[in-house]
């Protein structure tokens, strides 16, 4: 299905594909038509660690649901914001659950994992480019991204002076010697 959308002052128009969003949309619309707007919430304890599991479990069941319809082109990617739409909360209330003791984070660590190793698939088969996987797995998966730079405050250490250029040669040479490691060698008693 093609929608034709234009700008405040109707001159161009944007062609807009939806069709490629049909299987996520289906899971959004079916969980939020299910919450009907009340908050769905999990107690905190057992029975409601129960209750999360359940739903998560059947999230993925959904998802596999959707993408076995064979007439849909596009499928459904497990991630976190839609666990948490189906689930009926936020991805900050998930991270929220987590903080509730042991069980809750293996629990949702666990369902994380299973949604990192679908997407990390997905990447390695060129199904979803390598940028979102990284940006998702960085952000949704605690995984690192080494090429990230952390800015360190250094206000409680003293300056170091700048070398002059008559001491960097001095100074590079001790730098040097510091980091070679000769190993010690012992005599072979057999020669």
């Amino acid at each position: 299905m093609t929608q034709v959308r234009y700008n405040k002052r109707r001159y161009c128009n944007t062609e807009l594909e939806t069709d490629d969003l049909t299987a996520v949309m289906e899971i959004v619309n079916e969980s939020l038509n299910r919450n009907r707007g009340r908050p769905c919430t999990f107690s905190n304890d057992e029975g409601g660690l129960e209750a999360f599991r359940s739903q998560s479990i059947r999230f993925f069941q959904r998802v596999d649901e959707v993408n076995r319809d064979k007439s849909e082109k596009q499928k459904a990617i497990p991630d976190v914001d839609l666990w948490a739409t189906f689930l009926g909360v936020t991805r900050h209330t998930i991270s929220n659950y987590e903080k509730r003791g042991p069980m809750w984070k293996t629990t949702i660590e666990q369902f994380k994992g299973a949604m990192a190793a679908v997407k990390k698939q997905l990447a390695f088969r060129g199904r979803i480019p390598a940028l979102m996987a990284i940006f998702d797995l960085t952000n949704n998966h605690q995984y690192r991204n080494t090429s990230e730079f952390h800015l360190v405050d250094t206000a409680d250490e003293e300056p170091k002076p700048a070398l002059t250029l008559e001491e960097l040669p001095t100074y590079q040479l001790e730098q040097q010697r510091k980091n070679i490691a000769i190993p010690d060698f012992e005599e072979d008693d057999d020669q």
